[in-house]
């Protein structure tokens, strides 16, 4: 018979335009490719609440059947705890402001293969998210999504990198989705540094990829610089505000000392300390505790 040639079909999300790949072959499987595959956090604070952004894009449908079960993994999380140390769930959240498709972004996974959705599952062991698909997903559509982990005490630089892959093998009795290392793009068309390497083919390597990692500083927090918005990049406590002043500057006179502080790290208040002079016979202090 007579082969056809060309790039996959009308129907299908072109991810690579080069009629050499022959996509519309009979059995010519496309392989799963990251085309997008970023992570950021909010805070490079120590001790505080840290939202992990992630955003994916792939070159196939994430597809949930009797037969196949994907599961993906983002690894490299080093020093990050759980909001609630009792529970390996952790829960997802959808970035604001997406499109209808995009809005669900946190409802593609769950925690296991029989869990419900919008959540991913902790493995403290070797600080890694594991997200099993819940849902079909869109080949070329792009996804956001968000959880939350509290960062360490101690200061620590960002890892070097962090990883994603869905894996191979049989999960809950159903074929895992395997991912392959990405091809740059064989069309030759411009796309971000990110977004280049969208192409797969037959002899690409089945692995865990490296995730985009932002050189820009966090939003709306003071005494963070450009590489902060690196995931658990953790920066040494600091004040952001630090002030001391008096109420009066006359010899014998009554004196309040007001102190204002602002730190970058959670602080446990247990009391505080108010001293009052009086004109200069006795000395007073009042504790008032909070």
């Amino acid at each position: 018979m007579d082969a056809c040639s060309g790039a996959a079909p009308s129907h299908v999300y072109q991810a690579c335009n080069d009629t050499d790949l022959k996509e519309c072959w009979p059995l010519n499987v496309r392989g799963l490719v990251f085309e997008v595959k970023r992570i950021g956090q909010s805070s490079p604070h120590s001790g505080c609440v840290n939202t992990i952004s992630v955003t994916l894009r792939t070159n196939v449908p994430l597809i949930v059947s009797e037969q196949c079960q994907p599961k993906l993994t983002i690894s490299g999380l080093s020093g990050a705890q759980m909001i609630d140390p009792a529970s390996a769930q952790v829960p997802l959240a959808a970035q604001p402001g997406q499109c209808k498709v995009g809005a669900l972004s946190a409802f593609l996974f769950r925690s296991d293969a029989t869990e419900l959705s919008g959540f991913g599952k902790w493995v403290d062991s070797n600080n890694t998210l594991e997200l099993w698909s819940a849902q079909r997903s869109q080949a070329g559509q792009t996804y956001i999504f968000s959880f939350q982990i509290k960062n360490p005490a101690a200061a620590q630089s960002a890892p070097a990198s962090l990883s994603i892959r869905s894996l191979n093998g049989m999960f809950d009795s159903r074929k895992g989705l395997p991912s392959y290392q990405a091809t740059q793009d064989v069309t030759g068309g411009v796309a971000p540094a990110d977004e280049a390497a969208v192409c797969f083919l037959s002899t690409n390597s089945m692995a865990a990829v490296d995730m985009s990692l932002p050189e820009e500083a966090p939003c709306c927090l003071c005494a963070v610089e450009a590489g902060d918005a690196k995931p658990m990049a953790v920066k040494s406590p600091s004040f952001c505000m630090k002030r001391i002043c008096q109420t009066s500057a006359d010899p014998c006179a009554n004196n309040t000392i007001t102190i204002t502080i602002s730190p970058t790290m959670v602080c446990t208040i247990r009391a505080s300390h108010v001293h009052t002079r009086t004109p200069c016979r006795e000395s007073k202090r009042a504790r008032k505790r909070i």
